[in-house]
């Protein structure tokens, strides 16, 4: 660890290396992961992980539905982290 951030908090940690978050991190990894599927860039089908709307009244032509879901192993899929 660096010596000058051994008694500080973790949020003094950051600002004084200048870093986001973790669950910044997390969720800016989740956005571009979600860029790179739609836009078939990943390699994977995106109709494995998200429902489109099938009508586009405006905007764009990736709305996407959030499922519900009752179990936890539902709740941790990727259209559930980044959909709100």
């Amino acid at each position: 660890m660096i010596d000058s951030c051994r008694n500080k908090s973790y949020t003094e940690r950051l600002r004084s290396l200048n870093l986001t978050s973790l669950e910044t991190r997390r969720l800016r990894a989740d956005l571009l992961l979600t860029y790179k599927i739609l836009n078939e860039l990943e390699g994977t089908d995106k109709d494995k992980y998200f429902t489109m709307k099938t009508q586009i009244f405006r905007g764009h032509k990736f709305n996407l539905y959030k499922d519900f879901c009752k179990f936890d192993v539902k709740k941790y899929r990727i259209i559930l982290r980044i959909g709100s």
